[in-house]
């Protein structure tokens, strides 16, 4: 969170789950991030109906990624994961850069191209495509699953992989 969200940034809990919500909250105050101003009951459904910004990011499946690989029309892959996770394997032709030095890192990528987003499972490269969007990327997806799901699927790594 520290290299997403500043210290005392007041800060709005969205979830359907009153548990995920309670959990939060501990992990948030444990780290230092006090400004909790609350939550909308009814999660996401009553922000939208409050009619509050929401933006979507499109989501590209392993498969969808291989097709089009495959067809020629193959997006940037960025791998946002730490340094270890890349080595132990990633996806072929991937480009590596931690999430936590998308902030400050001068990018090899341009700011039109399509990128494909993609850690471990998911959660890093929400934050990691949150980031590239504020730097102004216009066309970025994320990888369902990420570098699991992959794996799960079969699909060949580069390096050593769990499987």
């Amino acid at each position: 969170m520290g290299w997403v969200i500043p210290f005392h940034a007041p800060l709005i809990l969205i979830s359907d789950e009153p548990s995920v919500r309670e959990q939060a909250v501990r992990q948030l105050v444990r780290i230092g991030y006090d400004d909790l101003r609350g939550y909308p009951d009814g999660g996401m459904a009553t922000w939208e109906a409050e009619g509050l910004p929401v933006i979507r990011v499109p989501v590209m499946s392993v498969q969808e990624l291989v097709h089009a690989r495959q067809a020629q029309r193959s997006p940037t892959v960025l791998d946002v994961r730490q340094d270890a996770e890349w080595r132990a394997g990633h996806l072929p032709d991937a480009i590596h850069i931690e999430g936590g030095r998308l902030r400050s890192s001068a990018m090899p990528l341009s700011k039109e191209e399509r990128l494909v987003v993609h850690c471990g499972h998911s959660a890093r490269s929400t934050v990691a495509i949150s980031l590239l969007e504020q730097r102004d990327y216009q066309d970025v997806w994320l990888l369902d699953g990420g570098f699991s799901a992959w794996e799960k699927a079969g699909y060949p790594a580069v390096g050593p992989t769990k499987s």
